[in-house]
């Protein structure tokens, strides 16, 4: 996926790309910088994925003001809260490039192996609804498609998925 990709994707959304000065040096992650650097997140996805956060300065976690997470102390100031959705924050580890849903209670989830892999979903939810592409069975080839795409992270989420594909399909009819 390339920038211009994105913006074809998202034509009514602005699409943010990080300047390498104001990435945190603690996002070590060579696939992270790379996304958040040249590639860049849309700002919504179907009113399910919020990115404005990276319209920013990033904020951790802990520096976010956001509580409760006493189940992600030991990991709040490693985690980079990059959007919203409707299964609660989305954080990039900074570190690991893994990303992850903190839900209101604090739990932790991961939400995708990889940045590129999040975009990739987020990409694929907006280009299925903007083509029609949605029905019955859809929700199950979309998470049958994340599955390939990233299995570890449908082992353990697919759930909090399946919350944000049905948020998102209900705001594309409404």
């Amino acid at each position: 996926m390339t920038h211009e990709s994105l913006v074809l994707a998202f034509p009514d959304d602005d699409v943010t790309v990080t300047s390498p000065v104001d990435l945190p040096t603690a996002i070590t992650d060579p696939t992270a910088r790379r996304v958040l650097t040249e590639i860049g997140f849309p700002e919504h996805v179907e009113q399910c994925l919020w990115f404005e956060a990276l319209d920013t300065p990033l904020v951790t976690l802990a520096s976010s003001g956001y509580s409760p997470f006493e189940t992600t102390a030991a990991r709040a100031a490693d985690f980079y809260v990059i959007g919203v959705s409707t299964a609660g924050l989305l954080c990039l580890d900074g570190v690991s490039g893994e990303c992850y849903f903190v839900d209101d209670k604090g739990n932790v989830l991961l939400a995708a192996f990889q940045l590129d892999r999040l975009l990739e979903f987020a990409w694929r939810l907006k280009t299925d609804i903007d083509s029609g592409h949605v029905g019955e069975t859809w929700e199950q080839r979309l998470i049958a498609d994340f599955r390939k795409l990233d299995p570890l992270t449908l082992a353990t989420s697919e759930d909090k998925w399946r919350d944000v594909i049905a948020a998102c399909h209900a705001n594309a009819l409404s």
